[in-house]
Protein backbone atom coordinates (compact mmCIF):
# COMPACT_ATOMS: atom_id res chain seq x y z
CA UNK A 1 0.00 0.00 0.00
CA UNK A 2 2.93 2.51 0.84
CA UNK A 3 3.00 5.55 2.81
CA UNK A 4 -0.60 7.61 2.65
CA UNK A 5 -0.27 11.24 1.89
CA UNK A 6 -2.39 13.68 4.21
CA UNK A 7 -5.43 14.68 2.51
CA UNK A 8 -6.85 17.38 5.34
CA UNK A 9 -5.35 21.11 5.36
CA UNK A 10 -2.97 21.97 8.49
CA UNK A 11 -3.42 18.90 9.94
CA UNK A 12 -2.60 18.90 13.65
CA UNK A 13 -1.25 16.10 16.40
CA UNK A 14 -3.67 15.41 19.46
CA UNK A 15 -1.31 17.73 21.51
CA UNK A 16 -2.01 20.43 19.00
CA UNK A 17 1.06 20.52 17.16
CA UNK A 18 0.93 21.49 13.50
CA UNK A 19 2.35 17.78 11.64
CA UNK A 20 4.72 18.21 8.96
CA UNK A 21 4.94 16.45 5.55
CA UNK A 22 5.46 12.51 5.63
CA UNK A 23 6.35 12.79 9.63
CA UNK A 24 6.70 9.69 11.19
CA UNK A 25 6.21 11.34 14.47
CA UNK A 26 5.07 14.29 16.25
CA UNK A 27 7.94 16.42 16.91
CA UNK A 28 6.32 17.92 20.11
CA UNK A 29 4.95 14.84 22.20
CA UNK A 30 6.35 11.77 19.72
CA UNK A 31 2.82 10.13 18.45
CA UNK A 32 3.02 8.37 15.70
CA UNK A 33 1.61 10.21 12.40
CA UNK A 34 2.52 7.59 10.52
CA UNK A 35 1.50 4.04 11.58
CA UNK A 36 2.56 0.84 11.92
CA UNK A 37 -0.42 -1.44 10.61
CA UNK A 38 -1.29 -3.28 13.68
CA UNK A 39 -2.12 -6.25 12.00
CA UNK A 40 0.63 -6.86 9.59
CA UNK A 41 3.24 -4.92 11.47
CA UNK A 42 4.90 -4.11 7.99
CA UNK A 43 3.12 -1.42 5.86
CA UNK A 44 3.15 2.15 7.38
CA UNK A 45 -0.01 4.17 6.97
CA UNK A 46 -1.36 7.71 7.82
CA UNK A 47 -3.80 8.22 10.89
CA UNK A 48 -7.35 8.14 9.79
CA UNK A 49 -8.15 11.78 10.55
CA UNK A 50 -4.93 12.73 7.88
CA UNK A 51 -5.90 10.52 5.27
CA UNK A 52 -9.87 10.66 5.57
CA UNK A 53 -10.52 8.39 2.45
CA UNK A 54 -8.02 5.78 2.94
CA UNK A 55 -8.88 2.28 2.55
CA UNK A 56 -10.11 0.19 6.35
CA UNK A 57 -8.24 -3.20 5.11
CA UNK A 58 -4.66 -4.03 5.78
CA UNK A 59 -4.10 -4.82 2.13
CA UNK A 60 -1.35 -7.99 3.46
CA UNK A 61 -3.68 -10.09 5.74
CA UNK A 62 -7.49 -8.83 4.54
CA UNK A 63 -8.08 -7.79 7.85
CA UNK A 64 -10.33 -4.87 8.07
CA UNK A 65 -9.05 -1.84 10.78
CA UNK A 66 -10.88 0.47 12.86
CA UNK A 67 -10.14 3.75 14.34
CA UNK A 68 -9.90 6.30 16.97
CA UNK A 69 -12.06 8.96 16.31
CA UNK A 70 -10.39 11.27 18.91
CA UNK A 71 -6.23 10.56 17.76
CA UNK A 72 -6.79 8.45 14.50
CA UNK A 73 -4.65 5.79 15.58
CA UNK A 74 -5.93 2.71 13.50
CA UNK A 75 -6.46 -0.67 15.71
CA UNK A 76 -7.69 -4.31 15.14
CA UNK A 77 -11.54 -4.70 14.40
CA UNK A 78 -12.97 -5.60 17.91
CA UNK A 79 -11.84 -2.73 20.03
CA UNK A 80 -13.90 0.37 21.22
CA UNK A 81 -11.65 2.18 23.25
CA UNK A 82 -8.41 3.58 22.31
CA UNK A 83 -5.81 1.81 24.34
CA UNK A 84 -3.77 5.57 24.11
CA UNK A 85 -4.10 6.38 27.92
CA UNK A 86 -3.78 10.08 27.07
CA UNK A 87 -6.70 9.69 24.49
CA UNK A 88 -9.30 6.68 25.36
CA UNK A 89 -11.45 8.05 22.61
CA UNK A 90 -14.11 5.82 20.89
CA UNK A 91 -13.14 3.43 18.07
CA UNK A 92 -15.57 3.30 15.36
CA UNK A 93 -15.37 2.14 11.52
CA UNK A 94 -14.10 4.98 9.52
CA UNK A 95 -16.60 4.41 6.69
CA UNK A 96 -20.76 4.65 7.15
CA UNK A 97 -22.14 1.46 7.18
CA UNK A 98 -25.74 0.09 6.27
CA UNK A 99 -28.23 -2.32 5.54
CA UNK A 100 -31.17 -0.27 5.42
CA UNK A 101 -32.49 -1.07 8.75
CA UNK A 102 -30.50 0.86 11.38
CA UNK A 103 -29.22 -1.40 14.10
CA UNK A 104 -30.83 0.43 16.61
CA UNK A 105 -34.19 1.39 15.02
CA UNK A 106 -34.08 5.03 14.94
CA UNK A 107 -33.81 5.18 10.75
CA UNK A 108 -31.30 8.35 10.77
CA UNK A 109 -29.36 8.16 7.57
CA UNK A 110 -25.39 7.49 8.00
CA UNK A 111 -23.51 10.75 7.23
CA UNK A 112 -25.75 11.60 4.42
CA UNK A 113 -27.14 15.00 4.61
CA UNK A 114 -29.76 16.56 2.01
CA UNK A 115 -28.04 18.39 -0.53
CA UNK A 116 -28.94 22.15 -0.43
CA UNK A 117 -28.76 21.93 -4.57
CA UNK A 118 -31.85 19.48 -4.33
CA UNK A 119 -34.28 22.07 -2.91
CA UNK A 120 -36.34 23.20 -6.03
CA UNK A 121 -36.81 26.79 -5.15
CA UNK A 122 -32.61 27.27 -4.71
CA UNK A 123 -31.72 29.16 -7.27
CA UNK A 124 -28.67 27.13 -7.61
CA UNK A 125 -30.72 23.71 -8.27
CA UNK A 126 -29.16 20.92 -9.66
CA UNK A 127 -30.77 17.79 -10.37
CA UNK A 128 -29.66 14.58 -9.05
CA UNK A 129 -27.57 11.90 -11.11
CA UNK A 130 -28.73 8.57 -11.13
CA UNK A 131 -26.67 5.03 -12.48
CA UNK A 132 -28.33 2.13 -12.50
CA UNK A 133 -27.11 -1.94 -11.66
CA UNK A 134 -29.37 -4.70 -13.14
CA UNK A 135 -28.95 -7.87 -11.82
CA UNK A 136 -28.87 -11.26 -13.41
CA UNK A 137 -31.57 -12.94 -10.63
CA UNK A 138 -33.41 -12.21 -7.40
CA UNK A 139 -32.14 -9.13 -5.50
CA UNK A 140 -32.80 -10.66 -2.06
CA UNK A 141 -30.68 -7.35 -0.26
CA UNK A 142 -28.07 -5.05 -0.12
CA UNK A 143 -26.11 -2.85 1.67
CA UNK A 144 -23.26 -0.62 2.37
CA UNK A 145 -20.15 -1.50 4.05
CA UNK A 146 -16.39 -0.12 4.31
CA UNK A 147 -16.86 2.54 1.34
CA UNK A 148 -18.28 -0.41 -1.32
CA UNK A 149 -21.64 -1.65 -2.08
CA UNK A 150 -22.51 -5.02 -1.68
CA UNK A 151 -25.76 -6.62 -3.21
CA UNK A 152 -27.25 -10.24 -2.61
CA UNK A 153 -28.10 -11.34 -5.76
CA UNK A 154 -29.68 -15.37 -6.03
CA UNK A 155 -27.05 -17.41 -4.46
CA UNK A 156 -23.99 -14.90 -4.40
CA UNK A 157 -22.62 -11.64 -2.77
CA UNK A 158 -21.92 -9.24 -5.53
CA UNK A 159 -19.95 -5.94 -5.22
CA UNK A 160 -21.05 -4.56 -8.24
CA UNK A 161 -18.42 -1.66 -9.80
CA UNK A 162 -15.89 -1.41 -7.67
CA UNK A 163 -13.92 2.31 -8.01
CA UNK A 164 -10.59 4.16 -6.74
CA UNK A 165 -10.32 3.02 -3.07
CA UNK A 166 -13.18 0.40 -2.90
CA UNK A 167 -15.90 3.30 -3.42
CA UNK A 168 -18.75 2.29 -5.64
CA UNK A 169 -18.98 3.07 -9.28
CA UNK A 170 -22.25 1.42 -10.23
CA UNK A 171 -22.53 1.51 -14.19
CA UNK A 172 -18.62 1.64 -14.41
CA UNK A 173 -17.80 -1.53 -17.32
CA UNK A 174 -14.05 -0.96 -17.03
CA UNK A 175 -14.56 -1.60 -12.85
CA UNK A 176 -14.10 -5.65 -12.10
CA UNK A 177 -16.93 -7.43 -10.02
CA UNK A 178 -15.99 -8.69 -6.89
CA UNK A 179 -18.07 -12.27 -6.04
CA UNK A 180 -18.86 -14.52 -3.19
CA UNK A 181 -21.04 -17.68 -3.57
CA UNK A 182 -23.03 -18.90 -0.85
CA UNK A 183 -23.95 -21.92 -1.84
CA UNK A 184 -26.47 -23.85 -3.16
CA UNK A 185 -28.68 -23.10 -0.42
CA UNK A 186 -27.43 -19.38 -0.24
CA UNK A 187 -30.19 -17.91 -0.50
CA UNK A 188 -32.63 -15.78 1.95
CA UNK A 189 -35.07 -17.48 4.40
CA UNK A 190 -38.62 -17.09 3.76
CA UNK A 191 -39.46 -16.65 7.04
CA UNK A 192 -36.87 -13.77 7.22
CA UNK A 193 -38.04 -9.84 7.50
CA UNK A 194 -36.00 -7.96 4.69
CA UNK A 195 -35.00 -5.71 7.62
CA UNK A 196 -33.15 -9.13 9.53
CA UNK A 197 -31.69 -10.42 6.08
CA UNK A 198 -28.04 -8.99 6.35
CA UNK A 199 -26.29 -8.15 10.03
CA UNK A 200 -22.71 -6.69 9.45
CA UNK A 201 -20.30 -8.11 11.83
CA UNK A 202 -16.53 -5.71 11.34
CA UNK A 203 -14.98 -7.15 8.85
CA UNK A 204 -17.78 -10.07 7.77
CA UNK A 205 -21.62 -10.03 6.87
CA UNK A 206 -23.90 -12.68 8.53
CA UNK A 207 -26.85 -13.49 5.98
CA UNK A 208 -29.76 -15.30 6.99
CA UNK A 209 -29.88 -18.12 4.33
CA UNK A 210 -32.24 -21.21 3.46
CA UNK A 211 -31.21 -23.33 6.10
CA UNK A 212 -28.56 -21.69 8.74
CA UNK A 213 -27.03 -18.16 9.46
CA UNK A 214 -24.20 -17.82 6.73
CA UNK A 215 -21.06 -15.69 7.20
CA UNK A 216 -18.74 -14.06 4.60
CA UNK A 217 -15.68 -11.83 4.59
CA UNK A 218 -15.78 -8.24 2.83
CA UNK A 219 -12.46 -7.96 2.08
CA UNK A 220 -12.05 -6.63 -1.76
CA UNK A 221 -8.87 -7.87 -2.32
CA UNK A 222 -10.35 -11.53 -2.52
CA UNK A 223 -13.46 -13.40 -2.24
CA UNK A 224 -13.62 -16.51 0.68
CA UNK A 225 -16.05 -18.77 0.58
CA UNK A 226 -19.49 -18.34 2.81
CA UNK A 227 -19.31 -20.31 6.38
CA UNK A 228 -22.34 -21.59 7.88
CA UNK A 229 -22.58 -20.60 11.45
CA UNK A 230 -24.43 -24.32 11.78
CA UNK A 231 -27.41 -22.74 14.31
CA UNK A 232 -30.38 -23.36 12.62
CA UNK A 233 -33.11 -21.79 10.41
CA UNK A 234 -33.08 -18.12 11.03
CA UNK A 235 -36.02 -16.06 13.09
CA UNK A 236 -34.32 -13.04 13.58
CA UNK A 237 -30.83 -11.07 14.17
CA UNK A 238 -28.91 -7.88 14.47
CA UNK A 239 -25.65 -6.84 15.23
CA UNK A 240 -23.68 -3.71 16.75
CA UNK A 241 -21.57 -2.08 18.94
CA UNK A 242 -18.98 -5.05 18.95
CA UNK A 243 -21.88 -7.71 19.19
CA UNK A 244 -24.45 -9.93 17.06
CA UNK A 245 -27.23 -11.46 18.32
CA UNK A 246 -29.58 -14.37 16.88
CA UNK A 247 -32.88 -16.21 16.76
CA UNK A 248 -33.00 -19.79 15.38
CA UNK A 249 -35.27 -22.74 15.06
CA UNK A 250 -33.25 -26.12 15.70
CA UNK A 251 -35.72 -29.25 16.03
CA UNK A 252 -38.57 -27.31 16.08
CA UNK A 253 -37.39 -25.37 19.46
CA UNK A 254 -36.59 -21.27 19.65
CA UNK A 255 -33.14 -20.72 20.50
CA UNK A 256 -31.17 -17.74 21.58
CA UNK A 257 -27.18 -17.11 20.34
CA UNK A 258 -24.66 -14.22 20.79
CA UNK A 259 -21.30 -13.41 19.75
CA UNK A 260 -18.69 -10.94 19.96
CA UNK A 261 -17.11 -9.35 16.91
CA UNK A 262 -13.99 -10.52 16.86
CA UNK A 263 -10.84 -8.73 14.53
CA UNK A 264 -11.20 -11.81 12.28
CA UNK A 265 -14.29 -12.48 11.10
CA UNK A 266 -13.82 -16.52 10.37
CA UNK A 267 -13.46 -16.72 14.40
CA UNK A 268 -16.87 -15.18 15.04
CA UNK A 269 -17.88 -18.06 17.83
CA UNK A 270 -21.52 -18.07 18.93
CA UNK A 271 -22.49 -19.03 22.37
CA UNK A 272 -25.96 -20.11 23.24
CA UNK A 273 -28.21 -18.39 25.55
CA UNK A 274 -28.99 -21.05 28.22
CA UNK A 275 -31.04 -19.26 30.47
CA UNK A 276 -34.09 -17.95 27.89
CA UNK A 277 -37.69 -18.61 28.54
CA UNK A 278 -39.97 -20.33 25.98
CA UNK A 279 -42.03 -17.14 26.34
CA UNK A 280 -39.35 -15.12 25.03
CA UNK A 281 -39.25 -16.23 21.24
CA UNK A 282 -40.42 -13.88 18.31
CA UNK A 283 -42.54 -14.68 15.68
CA UNK A 284 -40.50 -15.60 12.59
CA UNK A 285 -39.54 -12.19 10.72
CA UNK A 286 -40.01 -9.95 13.45
CA UNK A 287 -37.74 -7.04 13.87
CA UNK A 288 -34.87 -6.95 16.41
CA UNK A 289 -33.02 -4.18 18.17
CA UNK A 290 -29.40 -3.34 19.29
CA UNK A 291 -28.15 -0.67 21.32
CA UNK A 292 -24.91 -0.53 23.33
CA UNK A 293 -24.70 -4.69 23.31
CA UNK A 294 -27.88 -4.83 24.34
CA UNK A 295 -30.61 -6.44 22.16
CA UNK A 296 -34.58 -5.70 22.07
CA UNK A 297 -37.01 -7.54 20.27
CA UNK A 298 -41.15 -8.17 20.78
CA UNK A 299 -41.76 -12.00 21.62
CA UNK A 300 -45.19 -14.09 19.90
CA UNK A 301 -46.95 -13.34 22.98
CA UNK A 302 -46.57 -9.36 22.51
CA UNK A 303 -44.43 -8.86 25.42
CA UNK A 304 -40.74 -6.80 25.18
CA UNK A 305 -37.52 -8.99 25.87
CA UNK A 306 -33.86 -7.64 25.90
CA UNK A 307 -30.49 -9.39 26.17
CA UNK A 308 -27.71 -8.08 27.43
CA UNK A 309 -25.26 -9.74 25.21
CA UNK A 310 -22.18 -9.18 27.45
CA UNK A 311 -23.69 -10.77 30.35
CA UNK A 312 -26.02 -13.28 28.66
CA UNK A 313 -28.79 -12.13 30.55
CA UNK A 314 -32.58 -12.22 29.06
CA UNK A 315 -35.23 -10.56 30.76
CA UNK A 316 -38.80 -9.09 30.02
CA UNK A 317 -39.57 -5.79 30.21
CA UNK A 318 -42.99 -5.08 29.53
CA UNK A 319 -46.33 -7.12 29.94
CA UNK A 320 -47.93 -9.01 26.44
CA UNK A 321 -49.83 -7.25 24.74
CA UNK A 322 -51.25 -7.61 21.23
CA UNK A 323 -51.04 -4.63 19.83
CA UNK A 324 -46.64 -4.20 20.84
CA UNK A 325 -44.89 -3.23 18.59
CA UNK A 326 -40.74 -2.05 18.58
CA UNK A 327 -39.60 1.11 17.63
CA UNK A 328 -36.48 2.62 17.99
CA UNK A 329 -33.76 2.49 21.23
CA UNK A 330 -32.72 5.11 23.04
CA UNK A 331 -29.36 6.69 22.65
CA UNK A 332 -28.97 7.88 26.29
CA UNK A 333 -31.03 5.48 28.17
CA UNK A 334 -31.30 1.09 28.49
CA UNK A 335 -34.33 0.57 26.95
CA UNK A 336 -36.46 0.61 23.78
CA UNK A 337 -39.89 2.59 22.84
CA UNK A 338 -42.62 0.73 22.44
CA UNK A 339 -45.38 1.58 19.58
CA UNK A 340 -49.40 0.77 20.21
CA UNK A 341 -50.97 0.12 16.68
CA UNK A 342 -54.69 -0.61 17.72
CA UNK A 343 -58.50 0.23 17.67
CA UNK A 344 -57.91 4.15 18.64
CA UNK A 345 -54.86 4.90 16.49
CA UNK A 346 -51.16 5.06 16.84
CA UNK A 347 -49.59 5.71 20.38
CA UNK A 348 -45.84 6.40 20.40
CA UNK A 349 -43.95 5.80 23.86
CA UNK A 350 -41.98 8.86 24.90
CA UNK A 351 -39.79 7.28 27.07
CA UNK A 352 -38.00 3.43 26.72
CA UNK A 353 -39.69 0.84 28.36
CA UNK A 354 -36.70 -0.51 31.54
CA UNK A 355 -35.56 3.20 31.69
CA UNK A 356 -36.58 4.58 35.49
CA UNK A 357 -38.84 7.38 34.00
CA UNK A 358 -42.78 7.89 34.13
CA UNK A 359 -43.77 6.14 30.49
CA UNK A 360 -45.68 8.53 28.44
CA UNK A 361 -47.63 8.39 24.98
CA UNK A 362 -48.27 10.55 22.10
CA UNK A 363 -50.72 10.16 19.30
CA UNK A 364 -49.19 9.31 15.69
CA UNK A 365 -52.35 9.75 14.31
CA UNK A 366 -54.29 6.57 12.25
CA UNK A 367 -52.82 3.47 11.34
CA UNK A 368 -51.97 0.71 10.86
CA UNK A 369 -48.49 2.13 11.56
CA UNK A 370 -45.89 0.96 8.65
CA UNK A 371 -42.75 2.99 9.53
CA UNK A 372 -41.54 5.04 12.00
CA UNK A 373 -38.12 7.34 12.72
CA UNK A 374 -36.25 9.41 15.26
CA UNK A 375 -33.71 11.68 14.93
CA UNK A 376 -32.38 14.88 16.99
CA UNK A 377 -36.09 16.42 18.93
CA UNK A 378 -37.92 14.60 15.98
CA UNK A 379 -40.08 11.71 15.33
CA UNK A 380 -42.09 10.62 12.18
CA UNK A 381 -44.59 8.11 11.83
CA UNK A 382 -45.86 6.59 8.59
CA UNK A 383 -50.00 5.40 9.30
CA UNK A 384 -52.23 6.11 6.70
CA UNK A 385 -50.48 9.42 6.83
CA UNK A 386 -47.26 10.68 8.28
CA UNK A 387 -47.41 12.66 11.50
CA UNK A 388 -44.17 14.30 12.64
CA UNK A 389 -43.86 15.00 16.89
CA UNK A 390 -42.05 16.41 18.99
CA UNK A 391 -40.08 13.73 20.87
CA UNK A 392 -39.56 15.75 23.80
CA UNK A 393 -43.35 17.43 24.67
CA UNK A 394 -45.01 14.79 21.98
CA UNK A 395 -47.00 17.94 20.49
CA UNK A 396 -47.70 17.08 17.00
CA UNK A 397 -45.47 19.80 14.54
CA UNK A 398 -46.46 19.08 11.22
CA UNK A 399 -47.04 15.60 8.53
CA UNK A 400 -48.24 14.98 5.04
CA UNK A 401 -49.28 12.32 2.68
CA UNK A 402 -47.45 9.65 0.75
CA UNK A 403 -49.09 8.46 -2.72
CA UNK A 404 -49.11 4.80 -3.75
CA UNK A 405 -47.67 1.69 -0.94
CA UNK A 406 -45.08 2.79 1.60
CA UNK A 407 -41.70 1.07 0.41
CA UNK A 408 -38.90 2.13 2.95
CA UNK A 409 -37.56 6.13 4.60
CA UNK A 410 -35.43 7.85 6.23
CA UNK A 411 -34.96 11.18 7.96
CA UNK A 412 -31.85 13.31 7.06
CA UNK A 413 -30.19 16.29 8.37
CA UNK A 414 -29.63 19.39 5.71
CA UNK A 415 -26.21 20.10 4.90
CA UNK A 416 -24.94 23.10 6.51
CA UNK A 417 -25.31 25.71 4.04
CA UNK A 418 -29.13 24.86 3.72
CA UNK A 419 -31.38 28.08 4.07
CA UNK A 420 -34.24 26.40 6.38
CA UNK A 421 -31.83 23.48 8.06
CA UNK A 422 -35.16 21.47 8.33
CA UNK A 423 -34.95 17.31 8.44
CA UNK A 424 -36.58 16.02 5.26
CA UNK A 425 -38.13 13.19 5.47
CA UNK A 426 -36.96 10.23 2.57
CA UNK A 427 -40.32 8.57 1.28
CA UNK A 428 -39.74 5.75 -1.32
CA UNK A 429 -43.43 4.33 -2.75
CA UNK A 430 -44.73 2.34 -5.19
CA UNK A 431 -47.30 4.04 -7.28
CA UNK A 432 -48.51 1.76 -9.60
CA UNK A 433 -46.14 0.28 -11.85
CA UNK A 434 -43.27 2.87 -10.77
CA UNK A 435 -41.11 3.61 -7.82
CA UNK A 436 -41.18 6.65 -6.38
CA UNK A 437 -39.03 8.42 -4.14
CA UNK A 438 -39.84 12.13 -2.55
CA UNK A 439 -38.52 13.92 0.17
CA UNK A 440 -41.16 15.54 3.35
CA UNK A 441 -40.56 19.10 4.97
CA UNK A 442 -41.99 17.73 8.36
CA UNK A 443 -43.31 21.38 9.22
CA UNK A 444 -45.15 21.77 6.16
CA UNK A 445 -45.77 18.97 4.40
CA UNK A 446 -43.78 20.33 1.27
CA UNK A 447 -42.71 17.27 -0.92
CA UNK A 448 -39.90 17.36 -3.55
CA UNK A 449 -39.40 14.66 -6.29
CA UNK A 450 -36.24 13.13 -6.15
CA UNK A 451 -36.55 10.23 -8.41
CA UNK A 452 -39.14 8.15 -10.04
CA UNK A 453 -38.73 5.01 -12.49
CA UNK A 454 -41.05 3.64 -14.42
CA UNK A 455 -41.66 -0.44 -14.20
CA UNK A 456 -39.55 -0.60 -11.34
CA UNK A 457 -40.48 -2.23 -7.83
CA UNK A 458 -38.40 -1.03 -5.22
CA UNK A 459 -37.51 -2.88 -2.02
CA UNK A 460 -35.74 -0.77 0.33
CA UNK A 461 -33.63 2.31 0.64
CA UNK A 462 -29.78 3.07 1.39
CA UNK A 463 -28.54 6.34 2.64
CA UNK A 464 -24.85 6.12 3.82
CA UNK A 465 -22.10 8.46 3.02
CA UNK A 466 -22.59 10.16 -0.29
CA UNK A 467 -24.72 8.14 -2.04
CA UNK A 468 -28.72 6.94 -1.70
CA UNK A 469 -29.20 3.72 -2.86
CA UNK A 470 -32.59 2.12 -4.19
CA UNK A 471 -32.94 -1.41 -3.96
CA UNK A 472 -35.25 -2.84 -6.30
CA UNK A 473 -36.24 -6.51 -7.02
CA UNK A 474 -34.15 -6.67 -10.33
CA UNK A 475 -31.18 -4.27 -9.21
CA UNK A 476 -29.93 -1.51 -7.57
CA UNK A 477 -30.43 2.13 -8.27
CA UNK A 478 -27.38 5.10 -7.15
CA UNK A 479 -28.62 8.51 -6.90
CA UNK A 480 -25.79 11.29 -6.24
CA UNK A 481 -25.52 15.15 -5.93
CA UNK A 482 -24.29 16.10 -9.59
CA UNK A 483 -21.20 18.06 -7.35
CA UNK A 484 -19.79 14.95 -6.01
CA UNK A 485 -16.98 13.14 -7.49
CA UNK A 486 -18.29 9.82 -9.45
CA UNK A 487 -15.69 7.48 -8.25
CA UNK A 488 -13.17 8.66 -5.54
CA UNK A 489 -14.84 10.13 -2.22
CA UNK A 490 -18.25 8.18 -3.05
CA UNK A 491 -18.99 7.53 0.47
Amino acid sequence: MGIQVASTENPACLCGQAIAPRANYCSNCGRENLQVCPVCFEERRALSNLDLYASPWCAKRGELLVACSRCGRWLPAGVTICPDPGCRGRVRETWPSNTGSAPDGAGRTDGWRWPAEWDRQNPAYRAPVYASWNADGAVYAAFVAHGKLYVWVGSSLIAPGVGKDGAPAIGAAQSPSWKSWLGFDGVLSPTMGRGSAVALTGGGAILACAQDYKIVGLFPGRADEAMPLHLGAPVCQCAADGWWAGWVLREGRAELYAARISAQWRNTACVRVPTVSGLAAPRPGARMLMQGGVAFWVSDQGALWSLNCEQNVCRQLSEPAADLLIGWCSADLQGAHLIRSGGDGIRVGLEPTGSDRVQREASGGSGPMRDLFASKGLIAVVGEDVVTLDSRTGYILGGGRYTGQWIAGAVAETEADSPDREPRLLMLTQDGDAGNLTSLRPSSGGEEPVWRGSGVRPTGLIVAGRRLYIVCETGVVSIRPAASAPTAEEQ
